[in-house]
């Protein structure tokens, strides 16, 4: 009796045992869970967070991006604003172009303007310009030149050459002179130029060569007596002016230049202008 009292003891302490260790884990995990919830959420809140951070990041550098291009934008809106003038200023560019015709050493046979027209959209504003210039081609070059390089709204609509005398051309020329109307805000204002003429020797030839300096070219005596190639490099003879003189390709012969020897012929390039020397003329 003792015996069976004593086994059942033990079977009710092992039960108790086993009660207590399950409640045990069952605590330890719930416990647990919790804490895994808890870092889990946390990590949740850095992730967010780096998230948040990382955007900030971006704004912040686009934001000195958008900075850059709005300064960057302002500088070139104000060498704009100095380039193009605005319609009050129209009486300061004529004036300039008179002074440039004086100082290119042409003559200003006539200057008038239009009135002021502007596009559907209200955006293009330009006064229509007619100018009427005689002179040497070498001082139309410098005038027109100059007159596009410091003038840079000037838009040309129409350009007509005439030669007139000898070594004379006369220069027909409309354009349209785009401007700023008055009622736009500008931070900087369109300044008259101070005119610096561009070398003659520097110019490109625009307008070509006067048919009268071409004539005056072969009444010289320019002519070609003999060819010599070796080896694809030739000299020529060539006799100009009453002289005769053994020439190579670069070198000049007067005002021309010679670019090409061939076996039975020169080319002279004269301003622009190819000019072909056979042999015997």
């Amino acid at each position: 009796m003792n015996d069976l009292k004593t086994l059942h003891r033990n079977q009710l302490l092992i039960v108790v045992i086993i009660l207590l260790y399950l409640l045990s884990i069952i605590s330890f995990y719930f416990g647990f869970w919790h804490q895994l919830q808890e870092q889990r959420r946390l990590e949740q809140l850095i992730e967010t967070e780096n998230r948040n951070q990382a955007i900030f990041n971006k704004i912040i550098k686009q934001r000195k991006e958008f900075e850059n291009t709005i300064s960057m934008q302002q500088q070139i809106n104000s060498s704009y604003e100095q380039q193009i003038p605005q319609n009050q200023h129209l009486p300061l560019v004529l004036d300039a172009i008179k002074e440039l015709a004086g100082m290119a050493e042409v003559s200003l046979n006539d200057l008038r303007y239009f009135p002021l027209k502007n596009d559907n959209d209200m955006l293009n504003y330009w006064f229509p310009i007619y100018i009427d210039v005689t002179g040497h081609y070498e001082s139309l070059e410098q005038f027109f030149d100059n007159l596009c390089l410091e003038i840079p709204s000037l838009q040309i609509n129409s350009l007509s050459i005439n030669a007139i005398s000898e070594g004379n051309l006369r220069l027909l020329l409309e354009f349209y002179l785009y401007v700023i109307p008055l009622e736009w805000e500008t931070a900087k204002n369109w300044e008259k130029p101070v005119w610096q003429l561009t070398d003659k020797n520097n110019l490109p030839n625009r307008f070509g060569i006067p048919l009268s300096i071409i004539q005056d070219y072969h009444s010289k005596g320019l002519q070609l007596l003999g060819v010599v190639l070796v080896q694809e490099r030739g000299q020529a003879l060539i006799s100009y002016q009453g002289s005769e003189e053994w020439k190579s390709v670069g070198d000049y012969v007067g005002p021309g230049r010679i670019i090409k020897i061939e076996r039975s012929k020169v080319s002279i390039d004269l301003g622009g202008f190819k000019i072909f020397l056979s042999m015997g003329g």
